[in-house]
């Protein structure tokens, strides 16, 4: 029988195993929240906790161009839902359902296009580099498009107001 104190190193020593690998893989979920440039930079797109914090999800924060050549805030005018397709763009959730299955991947998310009304399934990868791979994809991940998202700088991320 171990005496109390060599116990309580022991339990210690137990306890900071189980608990530093969490905090790591805790500290890798906060790399992935908050602002991403897309790889044409053309939006920024907020990474935040959803569904409980269980999922990771994403909206639309900034628009390069979010007019149209009319000076009209652009729409979100493909949506499959005709009730949505009067609503701004920017704002729209576009990232849904992402929940992770290892260290550093997110998968069996869903991405939403809004300028072609097509949603997609998707996974997320943060890379060594500090940026993030986004792969929306049909079926299989092997028929779909990848997009390196990276954290911006010197933008002024917000919605235009309606």
């Amino acid at each position: 029988m171990l005496n109390f104190p060599k116990a309580m190193l022991l339990w210690g020593a137990i306890a900071l195993m189980t608990t530093i690998p969490g905090a790591a893989s805790e500290a890798l979920v906060e790399e992935v929240l908050g602002s991403w440039l897309t790889g044409k930079e053309g939006a920024v797109i907020e990474i935040y906790k959803c569904d409980g914090e269980r999922e990771l999800c994403g909206r639309i924060t900034w628009l390069k161009k979010p007019y149209t050549h009319e000076g009209e805030l652009k729409r979100d005018s493909r949506n499959p839902d005709a009730s949505l397709r009067d609503r701004p763009r920017c704002g729209i959730i576009v990232v849904t359902g992402l929940r992770r299955i290892d260290e550093d991947t997110w998968a069996h998310g869903r991405v939403y296009n809004p300028k072609s009304g097509n949603r997609y399934r998707a996974y997320l990868d943060l890379n060594d580099d500090g940026t993030i791979r986004i792969r929306a994809y049909i079926g299989i991940p092997l028929v779909g498009k990848s997009d390196t998202w990276t954290r911006p700088e010197g933008i002024d991320i917000g919605c235009p107001s309606n």
